[in-house]
């Protein structure tokens, strides 16, 4: 419903790089372009401050190892339970 001026930014950048900056081109290429844009800049390249600047791709890699170690830990967790080590 409501856009953040964040968001307007966001779009506003997209529209230079993407929609002025080409010549006339289909609808399927301009979809092509904007999920590369997408996937390329604005998911691996932007940071956030609010989780201290890691960009998308980094956070993802930090929670992927930290729900790993996790799950070592509940499986050694499970094991003690499991043989009366506990």
């Amino acid at each position: 419903m409501f856009k953040s001026l964040k968001t307007d930014s966001n779009d506003s950048e997209l529209a230079k790089q993407l929609i002025y900056g080409n010549k006339l081109i289909s609808k399927e290429q301009m979809k092509l372009e904007t999920l590369e844009y997408i996937e390329v800049w604005y998911n691996r390249k932007r940071r956030y401050s609010t989780l201290n600047y890691p960009t998308n791709e980094e956070f993802n890699n930090q929670s992927d190892q930290i729900f790993l170690t996790n799950l070592e830990q509940l499986h050694d967790f499970e094991y003690r339970i499991i043989f009366g080590l506990e």
